[in-house]
């Protein structure tokens, strides 16, 4: 009797497959790749892929990275908020 070797799990993930148009799996160091320009881009429709990418990934350390991205493109719309540095002096 043959042994059957174990079935590779393959794990695609839904937000590169829906950005790269494919269902192959992309390799970890393009899709941090991905995660570094959506960052860099930091443009409102980036958020809900990061957001995506931090869910559901299969990578912890690129769930992280979309987290980080997370945080820094809230922290650019942040500053660029209009705040009140107004002087009250007349």
């Amino acid at each position: 009797m043959r042994s059957r070797e174990p079935v590779r799990e393959v794990h695609v993930s839904r937000w590169t497959a829906e950005l790269a148009g494919t269902n192959d799996e992309l390799p970890a160091d393009v899709r941090l790749d991905t995660i570094e320009r959506l960052t860099i881009v930091g443009e409102p429709w980036c958020v809900p892929i990061l957001e995506r990418a931090r869910t559901e990934d299969v990578d912890e350390a690129l769930r992280e990275a979309a987290d980080a991205a997370l945080i820094v493109i809230g922290a650019r719309a942040t500053a660029r908020t209009p705040h009140s540095f107004e002087s009250t002096s007349p």
